[in-house]
């Protein structure tokens, strides 16, 4: 493997490239959540407010297709075997990510 002071100018630009676009993609993707969930927490006041009343509604409408529930589950899935297989590749003689 290179060293840090040895390695290639695109692996480093890579790198600092990852670097910065990692802690970005996080940091706006958690600044995104909490604005959606804020938002929707003033409109479920507002809802109720409006009603007057607390109680739960009958029909819930559907916030997900069930293909996209599918499609959920295989990301989750992909994910997964990429990770481990990921770890075998860098730590090969480790014993933690073992080949059964």
């Amino acid at each position: 493997m290179y060293g840090r002071r040895a390695e290639p100018a695109s692996v480093r630009l890579v790198r600092q490239t990852y670097l910065v676009l990692i802690p970005l993609v996080i940091g706006l993707m958690l600044l995104h959540n909490l604005g959606d969930w804020s938002g929707s927490f003033a409109n479920c006041d507002a809802r109720h407010a409006a009603t007057g009343a607390m109680a739960p509604t009958t029909h819930r409408p559907l916030r997900v297709l069930p293909f996209e529930r599918l499609l959920h589950a295989l990301l989750l899935v992909s994910f997964v075997v990429l990770a481990w297989t990921g770890f075998q590749l860098k730590y090969p003689e480790q014993w933690w990510p073992s080949r059964c």
